[in-house]
């Protein structure tokens, strides 16, 4: 290919004006511009050539070159030997798919697949493997070009003359994420470089969902550039054309409260009987009000409106805690349609015969709903309808095997450490911050260090942790914490840079673009990412008129994007339609009326190019909309045959 000779004659050039690689840092000998180290030319080497995947569960042969970006950013973490292993990413490019040779001009516009590698918020340094999994297998099958750079999480952490720092803190963890993409785009890189810059698209489960979901709605926020300027990203645009998110846990300050929320609903806290908790339910007790009122404060401050019609809910409704799950019944009824439609009669019955729930808790699925159609020829799956069983059905759909009963409690992956009822408040210093290691028995450190500054061990990340630890009643001294108005300001920059909706329900009044298309999977007891906040985001992007397909798999739990996910999401992308335009022209007939010829061009995702066209009588010098397919185009004519304007209106 043209483009690797290119790459080896540069490389030599550049080796002979004198190019050192320093303690984590790439530099250029005498040179003025630092960033002419991250030109791929510079800073890439190929280290496999004509590897395959051989032509199985219906995909073809593919053979594929991989190149290794060793870094991508001037100074991935300074002082920290362990950072280059999260600051390369390795480049999968096609030569050829099932033996019919890749040619530079596909490659040129071949989209592009980059893979979050984040777990648990735990980085994983990326692999030059190919990953695995139908998604990328399908993607390179179609000509794609596979990305798969480092991410910063909170595992990477160092203290350096005694001073400690975790670079896996948002807005940094992003940030390095940001960095592999202005990479690609950075000057020649972006011709060099096989694949269209501007067709990336981001994927990942889990933490990974976040990071891709967060990558596709903040496209070139400045709320990033600390750490885009901390890590010497190269300049430019890190924005993208979308993402393929697998359960997403978004938002992280205000999650914890949906949770709590949407695991204890239809419960009255008030009514409980407190008299034989223990000390330890009697706080959680309270914890699960803080949050149940904090959930409630949230909900409708978002200014989320009804995209459509359903049960009660009007299109254009805000959307509150009093709607939010009667609204979310829509995709519970599109998965159960999904799920029982692809069932036979007989493992029907057994799915209903058997079991939710544990011990006292413990039901038949067949006293919880009914599986049948309605005269519309959907599933219908509750038992007495909405108003009468709804809440049962809640309480062990979202509630699961860990529905705690008369003891309120929850169960959260990443909770705020301040909620943990197994340790006294009083190790809760000022700001919110808990001193490490952390005290027996309270969650992780690890768990909560995407939140706080960069020297900060564990801080509370939650809006509903801050006003607790600022009530003098929830400390056994009556002293309640001080927060600085410097963390406050951090903290608003933490929220934000990790909450998609934020950026997708503000793009026209912040610097920000957002991609095009949104697919978004999670699971009907994923008890992570809580299919509440997965509600708001599609919602959000509802709102804004982003393209987003957003699904809930029926009884999956975290992590539950499946093979037919990712086939959906090729259908369904490839369907877009990219670009469009229209023409228009007459021709002149006797009498006063003449033919209106009009076409519109459609350009698809793939390049493909279709043609819709009508033709009509109209008067002469007449001026109207006229539907064309699915468009609706205005023309205005003048004389015999001239056309004035022609145009799609909206």
């Amino acid at each position: 290919m043209k483009h690797r000779k290119f790459n080896e004659r540069l490389l030599c050039c550049l080796l002979i004006l004198g190019l050192v690689f320093t303690s984590g840092a790439f530099v250029l000998a005498d040179a003025s511009d630092p960033y002419e180290a991250l030109l791929f030319e510079n800073s890439a080497t190929k280290v496999f050539s004509d590897r395959t995947l051989a032509a199985s569960g219906g995909f073809p042969a593919v053979v594929y070159d991989t190149w290794e970006v060793s870094c991508y950013m001037l100074y991935p973490a300074t002082g920290w030997t362990n950072a280059l292993n999260f600051a390369r990413m390795y480049i999968h490019v096609p030569t050829s798919i099932d033996g019919v040779e890749v040619t530079e001009e596909e490659l040129a516009k071949a989209p592009m697949m980059l893979q979050v590698n984040w777990g648990g918020d735990s980085a994983t340094a990326p692999s030059a493997t190919f990953p695995s999994g139908n998604l990328h297998r399908e993607a390179i099958s179609r000509g794609w070009v596979i990305l798969n750079p480092g991410m910063y999480g909170n595992n990477c952490n160092t203290t350096i003359d005694g001073v400690y720092y975790n670079y896996g803190k948002f807005p940094y963890n992003m940030a390095n994420l940001k960095s592999a993409v202005r990479y690609l785009r950075y000057d020649t890189n972006e011709f060099v470089i096989p694949g269209d810059k501007n067709k990336i698209f981001a994927t990942g489960s889990s933490s990974g969902g976040c990071g891709s979901l967060m990558l596709a709605a903040s496209g070139n926020s400045p709320l990033y550039d600390i750490g885009l300027d901390l890590f010497g990203a190269a300049p430019g645009r890190d924005d993208i054309m979308g993402c393929v998110s697998s359960c997403p846990i978004t938002p992280r300050d205000n999650s914890e409260d949906a949770y709590a929320w949407q695991r204890l609903y239809g419960q009255d806290l008030d009514a409980v009987d407190t008299t034989g908790l223990t000390a330890a339910q009697a706080k959680n007790l309270r914890i699960n009000k803080a949050f149940i009122e904090g959930y409630e404060l949230y909900q409708p401050a978002l200014g989320l409106r009804a995209a459509f019609d359903f049960n009660t809910v009007e299109k254009g409704d805000l959307i509150t805690p009093d709607n939010v799950l009667e609204y979310f019944h829509y995709y519970y009824m599109l998965s159960a349609d999904k799920y029982f439609s692809a069932q036979t009669p007989a493992q029907i019955n057994t799915y209903l015969n058997g079991t939710r729930g544990t011990g006292a808790n413990q039901v038949r699925r067949s006293d919880i709903f009914d599986v049948e159609r309605d005269d519309d020829g959907n599933y219908v799956t509750l038992n007495g309808g909405w108003n009468d069983n709804w809440v049962k059905h809640m309480k062990y759909t979202f509630a699961a095997s860990t529905f705690s009963g008369q003891t309120p409690n929850i169960n959260p992956l990443a909770c705020d450490y301040l909620y943990d009822g197994s340790f006294t408040n009083e190790t809760i210093l000022d700001n919110g911050i808990m001193p490490y290691p952390a005290p027996a028995g309270s969650v992780s450190a690890l768990a909560n260090s995407t939140f706080g500054k960069i020297n900060d061990r564990v801080c509370t990340f939650s809006t509903t942790g801050l006003k607790w630890i600022q009530n003098p009643a929830n400390f056994a001294s009556g002293v309640a914490r001080t927060v600085s108005q410097d963390y406050l300001d951090w903290y608003d920059l933490q929220c934000k840079s990790s909450d998609p909706v934020y950026f997708i329900m503000n793009k026209d009044s912040i610097q920000v673009d957002p991609g095009k298309y949104f697919f978004i999977r999670t699971g009907l007891l994923d008890s992570v990412a809580m299919p509440i906040t997965f509600l708001n985001t599609v919602t959000a992007l509802e709102n804004q008129g982003i393209k987003v397909n957003g699904f809930v798999n029926w009884d999956a739990g975290h992590g539950s994007m499946t093979n037919n996910d990712f086939a959906d999401f090729f259908k369904w992308v490839y369907a877009m339609v990219e670009e469009t335009d229209v023409t228009a022209s007459v021709e002149k007939l006797n009498g006063n009326q003449n033919d209106l010829t009009i076409v519109v061009k459609e350009v698809y995702f793939d390049g493909s190019v279709e043609y819709i066209s009508v033709t009509l009588k109209i008067n002469n010098n007449a001026a109207g909309t006229y539907s064309v397919g699915p468009y609706k185009v205005y023309v205005d004519t003048k004389g015999n045959t001239q056309i004035r304007a022609c145009y799609i209106v909206d």
